[in-house]
């Protein structure tokens, strides 16, 4: 298991006294992740094994070892239950979970790099048993997925939108805890028809994992904002 492009991203704000404050925190998966499963009938799931390498080593939580690639952070993605007609442009889905993993093995077949002609087919077998090994960091569950299937008009991609994954288990839970960020986490994501595959897999997927957490508010005044800007 090598690494997605992994981007962990803080944008800092300064509010005056009572004001809204955000800060939003991204993972970023690009490179491959492809799915395992695609439902083509309600009751089928939606699978997906990505990678995760980081960019930006930044908090919500340090992923050691992940920039000398001495140790490999996967995601899959399962449970996923299709829920509404899957010819229909919205596609409803229940159920779902989403784990992250830490490997010092290294042992998955490809990297977010691999040409996709040097990846092994599906048949080898080494997926998912090579992106659930290790230390499982997260466990979180979906409490809604829905996908625009923007391929029935004729486009080459699909949408992922209205996600809310909450985390619940994993070695880094206390992390998201402590900052009390464990909820409400997005995966706004897409999924490309045209984009090539390895042997026995289905669709190339991106997209981000995000979540916006209130930042502390300090009260101010105007003319203290402005000295600081100056």
């Amino acid at each position: 298991m090598r690494g997605i492009t992994v981007v962990l991203v803080l944008a800092f704000a300064m509010t005056a006294a009572n004001a809204a404050a955000v800060e939003p925190y991204l993972l970023d998966l690009s490179g491959n992740n492809f799915s395992t499963d695609e439902p083509a009938a309600i009751g089928e799931q939606l699978k997906v094994a990505a990678e995760l390498s980081v960019v930006q080593s930044n908090p919500p939580f340090a992923l050691p070892g992940i920039l000398d690639w001495s140790t490999e952070y996967t995601a899959y993605i399962h449970g996923l239950t299709l829920a509404s007609n899957p010819s229909e442009f919205m596609r409803n889905f229940t159920g779902g979970i989403l784990e992250i993993w830490s490997d010092s093995s290294v042992n998955a077949p490809w990297t977010p790099t691999t040409p996709v002609s040097n990846i092994p087919a599906r048949e080898s077998g080494t997926v998912p048993s090579t992106f659930t090994d290790g230390v499982m960091i997260l466990r979180g569950t979906f409490s809604s997925f829905t996908i625009l299937d923007f391929t029935i008009f004729g486009s080459d991609t699909g949408t992922i939108t209205n996600t809310n994954i909450d985390f619940t288990a994993g070695a880094a839970l206390q992390d998201l805890v402590s900052q009390g960020i464990q909820n409400d986490w997005s995966w706004n994501g897409w999924y490309d028809v045209v984009a090539p595959v390895p042997s026995g897999y289905f669709l190339l997927y991106g997209g981000k994992l995000e979540r916006e957490a209130p930042t502390a508010v300090e009260p101010a005044t105007w003319g203290a904002i402005k000295r600081a800007l100056d």
